[in-house]
């Protein structure tokens, strides 16, 4: 597999999915709490939100809602866009003493495709990445710290 730096391209690719799913919301009456798409936990609640209600994503289906997803990931722990030879836009960090590699579409996918749970597959979701991220990780920079910031933060949730 080759890895290339994600490219304005593709950061512009992942804002149209953001803004995707901002309108879809937005449009929406009566929604229970405010979704501002901006790469912050409160996506990831509003993501398992429409999954539970069985709302319709916005035209970029399933690839738009990993890039959200992944959007939270890469914000949250200061993984970074990477296009892959395999697969297309992946999250990677590496650091002295470790490096990582996540594939959102795979993941969000894998998710979607399971019937457990039926509430939080985001959410869920991005406890299993970060318990796999944090487990036998070795690196010794800010992906490490952000990711243990995370894990806390979540834990307090």
């Amino acid at each position: 597999m080759e890895f290339s730096p994600g490219t304005d391209g593709d950061l512009a690719d992942i804002e149209r999915a953001a803004d995707e799913f901002r309108s879809l919301w937005g449009s929406l009456r009566a929604m229970p709490f405010p979704a501002p798409f901006d790469g912050g936990l409160g996506d990831i609640r509003a993501l398992d939100y429409l999954d539970y209600e069985s709302l319709a994503y916005p035209p970029g289906g399933l690839p738009a809602a990993a890039l959200v997803w992944g959007r939270v990931l890469a914000r949250q722990s200061g993984l970074a866009w990477a296009r892959c030879s395999v697969g297309g836009l992946w999250l990677r960090a590496g650091e002295p003493g470790g490096q990582l590699a996540v594939w959102p579409l795979a993941r969000v996918a894998e998710a979607q495709a399971r019937s457990n749970p039926q509430d939080g597959k985001y959410a869920m979701l991005i406890e299993r990445v970060l318990a796999e991220c944090l487990d036998g990780y070795y690196g010794v920079g800010e992906v490490s710290e952000r990711l243990e910031r995370l894990r806390v933060q979540l834990a307090g949730e």
